[in-house]
């Protein structure tokens, strides 16, 4: 399904005799697409929170879980640590960091998780 992303409807306008009103404009979101992604960053106080001057991490991959099981998706992070699961119809999703990031020469070599916390 789809929801107004424009605030506008019902959109009232009102014309004189010749006028031409042409910007009645109305935007939609697909609701039935979702999205999953943040940042994997270096976490220098291992506080669990991102903050000021703690950098994102690049080429880590990550692995798309549904409902638990993989599901074949694999995205690397860009160089700032972003990442993004795109097009994705309404599930439960899990995202886990590949235990290949930490063998040796690879973007996490050395770390360790930093516990779970809001941001």
């Amino acid at each position: 399904g789809y929801v107004l992303t424009t605030n506008n409807e019902p959109l009232e306008v009102v014309l004189r005799v010749g006028e031409v009103f042409a910007d009645a404009d109305f935007g939609y979101r697909d609701v039935s697409i979702a999205t999953v992604g943040d940042l994997v960053w270096l976490d220098a106080d291992a506080d669990g929170r991102r903050d000021l001057g703690e950098v994102g991490i690049g080429g880590v991959v990550l692995e798309l879980l549904v409902h638990g099981i993989p599901s074949g998706r694999i995205t690397t992070t860009a160089v700032d640590g972003s990442y993004l699961f795109t097009d994705l119809p309404g599930s439960l999703y899990s995202v886990r960091v590949l235990a290949s990031n930490f063998d040796p020469g690879q973007p996490l070599e050395a770390m360790t998780s930093s516990p779970r916390a809001n941001r």
